[in-house]
């Protein structure tokens, strides 16, 4: 362009170039990131794309697979608004993805990265059975956790008595819950489990756990009962952060026992439980701890039935995190019995003292009429707060 004053022209601006678009052609977007095999080290993934052509009001649909040729089993995230979307996705995975205009049938080309980063389906880690333990029934429960956010996650539970998983026992399918009872294993049999979680029914996973092993015990007999069996841990352990202040202790019987059992529980700041929390006589395998304050805090649970006391669990150990401070556990200066709770009670009573040092303890229930009714503890106790619960019931 250049301009006239009615007797001279001046010289030429500079040129400007445009392109005229066929607008019978599909508009078929570029993608921008993440392209050409990157590594991405978050699971937290910002997907990028561009389009060359007349492209305001125009959505986007986007495609991710683990499969390359996208035959099947594909995510797709329909009627996206801006060039760019965020998307959590699983670490240890390698993704392909492609982009298309909503309104028009041309996929972009396909581009693939991998996911490094945590977070997302995290890998179990087993509990029990493991280590090659001994069980004593043919009817096991297995359990596992999760270090981290365990929400919506199902599991996938692989057994195999060869340990390459050639041949496992029937699938029970995806688990909601991380434990699942077998039933029907050998004895004399070494077995092999493993897990992994989905986040999404089965269309991810995450990598599989550890293999454990474990073997049902060969001489098993019924009508032979292993008496007061060391409970194992379920939740909360392996320095596992938890963000609440009542926590719920969870363990689990691994062997067959006859007859009633009931548990203890002892919870601590202390790695050698000074100035511990006892919980005694509990029917239930699990323990709501109450108030505790942030920290890391250590706990195990022992069994007892007829024959008497098992063995302390393995210790657990969780973070509280989170929560807002509550008053500190006064120091135990003194031996003291807690009024029981409830009272009046039905069916059953919590009962609480404090002892200052570890001394021989009597604990025992009389009637209006000075009658003894119950003996409860008649033992040796370490210092600390014990909480029996008695369940109503005497000696008679």
């Amino acid at each position: 362009m250049r301009s006239y004053n009615g007797s001279t022209y001046s010289d030429w601006s500079d040129y400007a170039e445009f392109k005229i678009y066929n607008f019978s052609l599909d508009l078929i977007p570029i993608l921008s990131w993440p392209i050409g095999g990157n590594t991405v080290y978050s699971t937290e993934v910002n997907f990028a794309w561009h389009v060359e052509g007349p492209s305001l009001g125009e959505t986007y649909d986007l495609e991710y697979n683990t499969i390359n040729d996208f035959t099947g089993g594909q995510t797709s995230v329909n009627g996206i608004t801006e060039n760019l979307i965020t998307i959590t996705l699983l670490p240890g995975q390698t993704y392909w993805w492609r982009v298309k205009v909503s309104s028009q049938t041309t996929w972009s080309n396909v581009e693939t990265f991998n996911v490094i980063g945590s977070g997302g389906a995290d890998v179990p880690i087993l509990n029990w059975p493991v280590g090659g333990a001994t069980v004593w029934n043919t009817e096991q429960q297995f359990s596992w956790s999760i270090n981290g956010n365990s929400n919506g996650l199902k599991y996938d539970f692989d057994i195999d008595n060869n340990s390459d998983f050639s041949s496992p026992l029937p699938d029970p399918g995806l688990l909601t819950d991380q434990n699942y009872t077998q039933t029907g294993l050998t004895a004399g049999t070494t077995y092999y489990w493993r897990v992994r979680s989905t986040p999404d029914n089965g269309i991810n996973f995450s990598n599989y756990s550890n293999v454990e092993v474990f073997v049902v015990f060969a001489g098993l007999n019924p009508e032979t009962p292993v008496l007061a069996p060391v409970p194992r841990l379920g939740s909360p352990i392996n320095g596992v952060e938890v963000n609440v202040a009542n926590p719920t202790l969870s363990f689990f019987s691994p062997a067959y026992s006859e007859g009633e059992i009931t548990y203890d529980v002892e919870y601590s700041t202390s790695p050698e439980f000074l100035n511990s929390i006892v919980v005694q006589g509990l029917t239930e395998a699990n323990y709501n701890a109450q108030g505790l304050s942030e920290g890391t805090y250590y706990w195990r649970a022992k069994g007892k039935d007829a024959s008497g006391y098992s063995e302390y669990s393995e210790t657990g150990e969780f973070k509280i995190t989170g929560v807002t401070a509550v008053e500190e556990a006064p120091i135990i200066n003194h031996y003291e019995l807690v009024q029981n709770y409830p009272n009046p009670f039905n069916p059953s009573t919590t009962i609480k003292f404090n002892m200052p040092e570890a001394n021989y303890v009597s604990l025992k229930v009389y009637n209006m009429l000075g009658q003894e009714i119950r003996s409860l503890i008649i033992e040796h106790k370490a210092a600390g707060t014990h909480i029996i619960t008695w369940d109503g019931k005497d000696n008679y």
